[in-house]
């Protein structure tokens, strides 16, 4: 019997699975069906258009089928019927397949398609070579399954030209929008915001650019999160990082690759984890990473984000200094595990390209040697923030960072705690619900702290005091 997990399993990234959670209702279904063999599920899903998209999914091999235009596979539609099929096979009425299934069936697997004792028909004519996917066509015939690849990599391309298009259309509606809200004024906006950028959202959603309306759908509760005096900063500040996204979409063809697939993954673009394992090209470290600490966000679309922020051991280590670990899951289906706060462990790790790399995988990992560590040593916090400023020059819509430094002290000041540097007094504002767990490191002197940093606030991680490791999880 299917599973859940094995669902998760077949998904192409965590945006497709998440869309496929929000189809979920029996009344996007007009049809959910199965034999009674189970060797074939098939279903009509109520899609944009008046006529449903028609899919199919064969247990034996996970094969599966589905006439909508998405260039994901399996696409939302597969994985929302497959969810149910694991979770309420119920919902599935017994019966004969369709012809349009049998006629799928008979082409994956020939004969399976006909009614027992039936013969195939010498005279029927052999399917288009146009509706094959590379997988249908048999392994022994190269010229065909050479045709049908170079076919389904022009249907790729197409689809890409597409989106591209789409997507240019959607920036220029939305750097409108942007001169629309600064026109109005910032006091009228942070009044309206949720409404506002909802619409925005959805807009870009529709346009096929998901991150971009993730990062608006979270501008609400990140501006309220924030004292009042810091909010029209904080606005500018996102608003204009959203306009730098649009600006460099629009001359793409002239910047280097990196900074390319950085504004594709910003935008929406997915990479899958494996591509990325598997690409020879990309940035790999291998040494000793220590566990900053972890935080859980769930997202407005309803995928829960684990991040956990590693740091190198060794603060002289030629190596990235800091990496963040991404996992998101339904928020139906429970929280992903994350390694523990202050884990040390030996670890390759490769990191997706980009032109200020953070975000990585865990290529090879080892044993723990260590736990419940803080990090402890390396630059001051002034050096620190100097780093993010760099690592900002490169990436203008960096957004959060790790800033680790070796020396610090936690102070109270004008009714918030900051994290200051004790040679300089520079100091960071705190989260401001940070500030009661946060309170019994007042007035020690740390020999090392992390933080996250979004350009105005430090979220405290970790760090380490003569008493032993702080974690802000604790």
């Amino acid at each position: 019997m299917l599973t859940l997990a094995q669902v998760e399993a077949m998904a192409p990234d965590q945006s497709a699975l998440a869309a496929a959670s929000k189809l979920l209702k029996p009344s996007a279904w007009p049809l959910l069906a199965r034999d009674a063999a189970t060797s074939v599920v098939w279903g009509e899903a109520q899609g944009s258009g008046s006529a449903p998209y028609r899919l199919m999914f064969d247990p034996a091999d996970r094969g599966h089928k589905c006439s909508c235009p998405s260039r994901k596979f399996p696409c939302k539609h597969v994985l929302a019927m497959m969810w149910q099929f694991a979770e309420h096979p119920d919902r599935f009425a017994v019966g004969e397949p369709e012809p349009w299934v049998a006629e799928w069936l008979s082409r994956r697997r020939p004969g399976s398609g006909r009614p027992a004792g039936k013969p195939a028909d010498a005279n029927a004519p052999a399917p288009s070579m146009a509706a094959l996917d590379p997988a249908e066509v048999s392994p022994g015939d190269p010229a065909s399954q050479a045709q049908a690849e170079a076919q389904a990599a022009q249907r790729r391309a197409r689809a890409e030209a597409a989106r591209e298009a789409s997507v240019t259309a959607g920036l220029e509606a939305l750097d409108v929008w942007i001169g629309d809200q600064l026109n109005t004024g910032l006091a009228s906006f942070i009044q309206r915001a949720q409404t506002t950028c909802r619409t925005a959202a959805q807009r870009l959603m529709d346009v096929k650019a998901p991150g971009l309306a993730a990062r608006l759908d979270a501008l609400p509760g990140a501006l309220l999160s924030r004292p009042e005096p810091l909010r029209p900063d904080f606005l500018l500040a996102e608003l204009g990082r959203l306009h730098l996204i649009s600006a460099a979409w629009r001359r793409r063809e002239g910047l280097d690759q990196a900074l390319v697939d950085d504004l594709r993954r910003s935008i929406g673009w997915s990479v899958r984890r494996e591509d990325t394992l598997n690409d020879p090209t990309v940035p790999r470290w291998a040494g000793e990473w220590l566990v900053a600490g972890t935080r859980t966000v769930v997202q407005p679309d309803r995928l829960r984000r684990t991040e956990t922020w590693l740091t190198t051991a060794d603060p002289a280590a030629q190596a990235p200094r800091a990496a963040v670990l991404l996992d998101f899951t339904p928020v139906q289906v429970g929280a992903g595990e994350a390694i523990p706060a202050g884990e040390l462990f030996n670890a390759e790790l490769a990191f997706y390209p980009s032109s200020a790399p953070l975000r990585a995988l865990v290529a090879v990992r080892g044993p723990a040697l260590a736990t419940r560590m803080a990090p402890q040593g390396g630059a001051s916090l002034v050096e620190a923030l100097a780093a993010h400023h760099a690592r900002l020059a490169a990436l203008p819509w960096l957004g959060d960072d790790l800033l680790v430094a070796g020396s610090g002290r936690i102070v109270e000041a004008d009714g918030a705690l900051w994290a200051v540097d004790p040679d300089t007094d520079r100091g960071l504002r705190l989260a401001v619900e940070q500030n009661r767990a946060a309170s019994p490191l007042l007035g020690l002197t740390l020999s090392g702290l992390a933080g996250v940093w979004d350009g105005q606030i430090l979220t405290l991680l970790s760090a380490s005091t003569p008493h032993g490791p702080w974690f802000a999880d604790s």
